[in-house]
């Protein structure tokens, strides 16, 4: 249960995806969050001028 290690950040709720091949996992994030553990304040981004996350590492450029 990938869940059971408390993987979501910033008070994330974790929720188990099983089909009879695989078992992952997705976090559904406050609205001042975002990313695939919840590790992305959007307040942040918006302070810094970005309106979304950059993708693939990607940093925002004001």
């Amino acid at each position: 249960n990938p869940c059971y290690q408390r993987i979501c950040q910033n008070g994330g709720t974790c929720s188990v995806i099983a089909n009879a091949t695989n078992v992952s996992f997705t976090c559904t994030c406050s609205n001042s969050y975002a990313g695939q553990y919840c590790e992305t304040s959007l307040d942040a981004l918006a302070n810094r001028g970005c309106l979304s996350e950059c993708m693939n590492g990607g940093s925002c450029i004001k």
